[in-house]
């Protein structure tokens, strides 16, 4: 390493001078004339330790840089995946159970690994080298679910050859001997990306350190040390906490554990749009939502089709706007509401019919609607509607009661019983029935206790 003043190639260089005052001084004879001073300049090398010096341990240890340099720095971030996976930042993923999270992740290395569009949408600009270390759904399920996803993208699974690798056993992040072998692993093959799923068999902790998100947090920064010597990105598929609403958009405050959400710089989460049906367990209404530090963010409805497998299992995904999927889950949602609200009248209507029919069940003889009203404990604004369904229904019978007076007499006044079959034929030919109340039968007008009596 050397070290040259400009004054000694140029004395007449003026205070603060640099090459490029240097150059316009000579004009276009400048190369040739610095080639010739560089020659005959006498210069001295610089030791070590003074150049150390110049650079304070500081810039290196942290990547100091001053404002015109970060100015100048071309710092474009990529996408591996458009909108949705940001190139050289860890990725998230997280969901309930029954919620397709390793059947999309593989659909994503998938899609990485062959450069075509993720959920058929989001287009893949080039092929990345992908592994996928998968060890919960075990290797048949998971060869079945890519091949039925390779099918619906018109893929060939073995052709993707080793630019798609699989492995069946969690690496352990607390294991050093696992760390150097999955870097030393990962660095020769070249990966671009590499996934974990699911996170929690590769993190050997307690309950209590696993809600640690300091303890968390030193394991997962082991797997972006990993990268840093790689280049490979990290991706890791975790679980969300037992409850979680379906409908719900969900979120990073939903995933189990502590940790995960400080640690990724981007995410993709899932949630059921309505609860899972076990009657239709090939069918699934999903809401997606995504983003990340590098800006971005979205959202969409997955239907994914997978059939039964007594009948055959395929793979067929379709996306809709979270727009339209709200305004339908807005207008089911006021059906529902609506069918509520009427099967609570019907149920109410009901027990009011019931009370009605009750209380003239102690009246044989018939009463007036005033009474009848009473005993069934009903309101007029209650009772009329009630009265009037019973008419219509004829479930009730006018008769002619006769009640006496406090002075002893009688007078006729109208009254109500239940129908009896004879009654209908009676209204039929126009006629009214006759009934006997407290004693009065209202055909013969002759008191029926006196009769008996007699």
């Amino acid at each position: 390493v050397v070290e040259l003043s400009i004054t000694t190639i140029w004395p007449d260089c003026p205070p603060a001078g640099d090459l490029a005052d240097f150059s316009e001084a000579f004009d276009s004879q400048s190369a040739d004339q610095l080639a010739a001073v560089l020659l005959s300049a006498a210069v001295e090398p610089v030791a070590a330790d003074a150049v150390a010096e110049s650079v304070p341990e500081a810039v290196r240890l942290f990547e100091i840089v001053d404002s015109a340099a970060f100015d100048a720095a071309d710092l474009n971030q990529e996408f591996w995946i458009e909108g949705i996976l940001a190139a050289g930042q860890p990725q998230l993923w997280g969901g309930p159970s029954k919620t397709l999270k390793t059947s999309l992740l593989v659909d994503q290395c998938l899609s990485l690994a062959a450069g075509v569009p993720f959920l058929g949408q989001f287009a893949v600009p080039e092929p990345k080298r992908v592994l996928l270390l998968s060890s919960e759904s075990g290797g048949f399920t998971l060869q079945e679910t890519a091949r039925r996803i390779c099918a619906a993208k018109g893929l060939n699974l073995a052709a993707l050859g080793d630019h798609l690798q699989w492995g069946f056993r969690p690496p352990q992040l607390t294991d050093p001997n696992h760390l150097a072998e999955l870097t030393e692993f990962i660095g020769r093959q070249k990966f671009d990306v590499f996934a974990i799923d699911p996170a929690y068999l590769s993190l050997a902790m307690d309950s209590a350190e696993a809600a640690n998100q300091f303890a968390v947090g030193a394991l997962l920064q082991r797997l972006t040390t990993l990268q840093a010597e790689t280049g490979a990105v990290p991706v890791l598929a975790a679980h969300f906490r037992k409850f979680n609403a379906p409908g719900e958009l969900p979120t990073l405050e939903h995933i189990a554990g502590a940790g995960f959400g400080q640690w990724a710089r981007q995410w993709f989460l899932l949630n059921r749009q309505e609860p899972f049906n076990p009657d239709n367990p090939g069918f699934h209404k999903l809401l997606a939502a995504w983003g990340g530090s590098a800006g971005h963010c979205g959202g969409t409805a997955i239907h994914v089709t997978e059939g039964l497998r007594e009948h055959g299992r395929y793979w067929d995904l379709q996306l809709q706007g979270l727009g339209q999927t709200f305004a339908e889950e807005t207008d089911a949602k006021k059906v529902r509401r609506q069918e509520k609200k009427l099967a609570a009248e019907r149920k109410l209507e009901e027990q009011r019919r019931q009370a009605v029919l009750t209380a003239m069940k102690s009246f044989p003889d018939g009463e007036t609607k005033t009474k009848i009203r009473r005993d069934a404990k009903l309101n007029p604004d209650s009772f009329e509607p009630i009265w009037t369904m019973l008419q219509q229904a004829q479930e009730v019978c006018p008769v002619v009661l006769q009640k006496k007076t406090a002075g002893g007499k009688v007078r006729e006044q109208e009254g109500w019983r239940l129908m009896l079959p004879e009654d209908r034929l009676k209204l039929a030919a126009g006629q009214i029935p006759a009934a006997s109340v407290e004693g009065v039968n209202v055909a013969s007008g002759v008191d029926a206790k006196a009769s008996e009596e007699q």
